[in-house]
């Protein structure tokens, strides 16, 4: 139960959710919430300059959250990441999607 609780500690130690961009209140005025889990790899790197590209060409009025701490990865019951969450449904996991597949997911 020690090792347990030491491992999690391990893993939630300085460790960040990094806001990408927010709108203030977004879920109680029915803004997009998007999630990016992943650590700092190539793929969850690429993963969020293609949401956020997306989102701003498109002016969305969106909430991009990236979630990089291994307990919040966990809560979705992801094991591959990158993982992208729309509104808490997650839409893709393990790679890394083309612009126009997040445009279609978001729209």
């Amino acid at each position: 139960q020690t090792f347990i609780i030491a491992l999690m500690n391990m893993f939630t130690h300085n460790t960040k959710n990094t806001c990408l961009y927010a709108t203030p209140d977004a879920e109680r005025r029915g803004i997009l919430l998007i999630k990016i889990l992943g650590t700092e790899c190539p793929k969850c790197k690429s993963m969020a300059s293609i949401v956020q590209d997306v989102v701003s060409i498109n002016n969305m009025d969106a909430t991009i959250e990236k979630v990089e701490n291994i307990m919040g990865i966990m809560t979705f019951n992801v094991l591959t990441t990158p993982a992208l969450v729309i509104d808490d449904v997650i839409t893709i996991k393990g790679r890394v999607p083309s612009k126009d597949e997040v445009l279609a997911l978001l729209t």
